[in-house]
């Protein structure tokens, strides 16, 4: 009997594991499917915009620039589920080598730069040069745009983020906005997937509730941080940390020479 229960719990879990497969087959199927038409709207409707196929009057521009907008909005969506579901199928892992985390945020801020002037958000940002970390260039840049992303669109016109980048015992990055904030009852569920501040529903602010749980997920695999203090009315301050190069080293010599330490004295 008991060896009877053992073989219906294994048999249980195997199916559980396949049809966890199926299910990660499924998303990244049905994603990759609405990526390549979304993609194709979205450069035609760029070059609309951009007048390379005909000028476009007042109301033309004012309907082509909504079709940008939640086009990007779903493409976010198809893009934030494929790396959710790579995720649940395999821990957040990728090579990582020694790079340079100010050109990292600096890349971010290449990206985001246009979002915010079209918002009217001004973006100040004071890097360090320099903080060199063991990472992977894609991932840490996709963690910095997430959060600038956030940023932006929780700031109103004439608003205001700053960006820090500074050396302490880890790199810390820093990202304030003077946006609406979050109410302290929604801060400790930000981390929650598909979780949105009731302030961001009340006010039809984008966004899928994933952005900060990926981020999370890549900044655990750098053995990294990230927190929040938010005050409504105000803003919010995003502060990351990930181990520098040289802290690291630092550490591994203590180690070792503790390990050398001990091993004299035991012989």
């Amino acid at each position: 009997e008991i060896y009877e229960s053992l073989r219906r719990e294994r048999e249980m879990v195997s199916k559980l594991h396949s049809m966890a497969e199926l299910r990660t087959e499924f998303v990244q199927n049905v994603s990759h499917e609405m990526r390549t038409p979304l993609t194709n709207i979205l450069g035609y409707t760029e070059l609309l915009l951009l007048g390379d196929l005909g000028q476009l009057d007042a109301q033309q521009l004012k309907t082509m620039t909504v079709v940008e907008i939640n086009g990007r909005r779903l493409l976010d969506l198809v893009d934030d589920l494929l790396m959710l579901t790579r995720f649940d199928a395999n821990p957040v892992h990728a090579e990582q080598s020694e790079i340079d985390l100010t050109e990292v945020i600096e890349g971010a801020l290449e990206t985001i730069r246009p979002v915010a002037e079209r918002a009217r958000v001004t973006v100040t940002f004071d890097l360090e040069p320099g903080l060199l970390v063991m990472g992977n260039v894609p991932q840490l840049e996709r963690v910095a745009i997430n959060i600038l992303s956030n940023a932006v669109k929780f700031t109103p016109c004439d608003g205001l983020i700053n960006i820090g980048l500074t050396r302490a015992e880890d790199a810390v990055l820093t990202i304030c906005d003077t946006g609406v904030g979050i109410p302290s009852d929604d801060l400790e569920r930000v981390f929650d997937r598909f979780f949105r501040a009731e302030n961001a529903l009340e006010q039809a602010i984008p966004g899928t509730g994933l952005g900060l749980i990926i981020a999370r997920e890549i900044l655990d695999a750098h053995d990294g941080s990230i927190t929040l203090e938010s005050e409504i009315g105000r803003g919010t301050a995003v502060t990351i940390t990930i181990p520098r190069v040289d802290s690291r080293v630092g550490a591994n010599e203590v180690a070792t020479d503790a390990q050398s330490a001990a091993l004299i004295e035991s012989t």
